[in-house]
């Protein structure tokens, strides 16, 4: 378990550090707007919590690849990989998407410990 110093003026209630604390003991992958919806943040200070723990090597961070006619991602690839380069083929429905406008993208943060802020 590593506990760190919560520094988070958006969680400076025992109510809402809770929260935080339940989901990271929960769960193993965290996507921002997850973590915005299970404790009230927003979308930018829930990528600010996710992206300290990525700095902190407590996170692996990735690239969710969605091509627009399905809502499971087609691709996982890791943040030092970058976008995929076009074109590709749709591993789901198996046809080439030539623009980049065919896809979306979100993050996926994989946790690497139990992590406790305090």
């Amino acid at each position: 378990m590593t506990k760190i110093q919560n520094k988070w003026i958006f969680f400076n209630d025992q109510a809402s550090l809770a929260k935080l604390n339940r989901l990271l003991s929960i769960h193993e992958n965290l996507m921002p707007h997850q973590l915005a919806a299970a404790t009230g943040c927003n979308l930018d200070e829930a990528m600010q919590v996710l992206m300290y723990l990525f700095y902190l090597r407590l996170a692996r961070l990735y690239l969710l690849v969605y091509h627009i006619s399905h809502s499971e991602p087609v691709l996982k690839r890791s943040i030092f990989d970058g976008f995929p380069e076009l074109p590709i083929i749709c591993p789901s429905c198996e046809l080439e998407i030539i623009k980049e406008d065919e896809l979306e993208y979100d993050f996926l943060f994989s946790l690497l410990d139990k992590i406790e802020f305090i």
